[in-house]
């Protein structure tokens, strides 16, 4: 009882930031303008996948009901929605997103809705159907099990959803690769975005900015571009100050002067502009750059091997398992020791 009281009040108390966050993200979108390009349509799939999770999870909170679907294919449907509808849709809208700023080219966008579409189809029919499994008793991590116990149908609608699902990747792994040679050209900022990164070229320079911008918004490419969407954004010295703020009968924030984010002319002379590309490299313009070193790796693969000795300790091979703890850990001592030391930019 103790413990079942435990996980129910946790249950219902992670439910707050949770139902915090999803009204978040739609108060986000509808305060926007949508386009429904590939990268929104996962990143509006993940914001109704993850509330679906959520709210199969909130209702743990009841002890009966977490004693029943405990352990049940119930419990995989659950979390794969929030992990694989909570993650997988966020990781795959970001690439949509920031493949153009990464490679300089744009994914199909024809093809990108193809994924989207098997993929949440998929995604649906793969886990919706183990919430009844789940309820009809079906254990978790199982393979096999009697014929006549009315799981059969379930599982084979989640087999052909895991199959459509593989489609769906397969043409995205197409798109992907066949986008970085024939892909179309994305230049600065394809979105039309606000932010910082879609200043400057894409894929962008070692060096990312030749000349520092002067931040003074949280949407600062705006100021440049679209000054009227930024209107209303507070603008300061600072950038993350607010304007004309009362804390505790005391004024705070110190704005920029004559610029309130609504003429193009006053974000130029706020210093905020936009970099062409120019072909040449941080030595030519003068840009000190911190040193390339392969020695962060040789550390990392010293401590790999080192926790991968301890493998062999199950397997009876203490000595084996000790000198290959020992090797690895040489190896991330005496990379690290020359990490430490190596200079982090050349003199200048």
């Amino acid at each position: 009882p103790i413990a079942d009281t435990v996980f129910g009040v946790t249950t219902m108390l992670i439910a707050i930031p949770t139902g915090v966050k999803i009204f978040n993200w739609i108060f986000t979108m509808w305060g926007g303008s949508i386009q429904f390009t590939t990268a929104m349509k996962f990143a509006i799939a993940l914001v109704a996948l993850f509330t679906i999770g959520g709210i199969s999870g909130v209702m743990h909170a009841s002890p009966p009901a977490d004693l029943q679907q405990t352990d049940t294919y119930f419990i995989v449907a659950h979390f794969h929605y929030v992990l694989f509808g909570g993650s997988m849709m966020g990781i795959f809208g970001g690439i949509y997103y920031y493949y153009p700023k990464m490679t300089g080219r744009m994914l199909s966008e024809k093809l990108g809705s193809w994924h989207f579409w098997l993929m949440f189809i998929g995604m649906n029919l793969t886990f919706f159907p183990m919430h009844f499994s789940g309820l009809y008793g079906m254990p978790r991590r199982i393979y096999t099990y009697d014929a006549g116990q009315g799981w059969e149908g379930f599982n084979l609608a989640s087999s052909i959803g895991t199959a459509v699902l593989f489609i769906g990747l397969l043409i995205f792994v197409y798109n992907f690769l066949i986008a970085g040679r024939r892909g179309a050209i994305a230049g600065n900022d394809p979105w039309r975005a606000g932010t910082l990164e879609w200043s400057i070229p894409s894929p962008p320079p070692e060096y990312n900015f030749a000349t520092i911008p002067r931040v003074t918004s949280r949407l600062p490419l705006w100021d440049l571009k679209a000054p009227a969407l930024n209107a209303e954004i507070p603008h300061s010295e600072r950038g993350d100050t607010r304007v004309d703020v009362d804390v505790g009968s005391k004024h705070a924030g110190h704005s920029h002067a004559g610029f309130v984010g609504n003429l193009p002319k006053q974000a130029t002379e706020a210093g905020m502009h936009i970099e062409e590309a120019t072909g040449k490299s941080a030595k030519e313009l003068g840009i000190p750059m911190p040193n390339l070193t392969i020695k962060p790796l040789i550390c990392a693969a010293g401590m790999t091997i080192m926790f991968s000795g301890l493998l062999f300790i199950h397997k009876d091979k203490m000595s084996l398992a000790i000198a290959t703890i020992l090797t690895g850990a040489l190896i991330m001592i005496l990379s690290l020791y020359a990490w430490v030391l190596t200079p982090l930019e050349d003199h200048h």
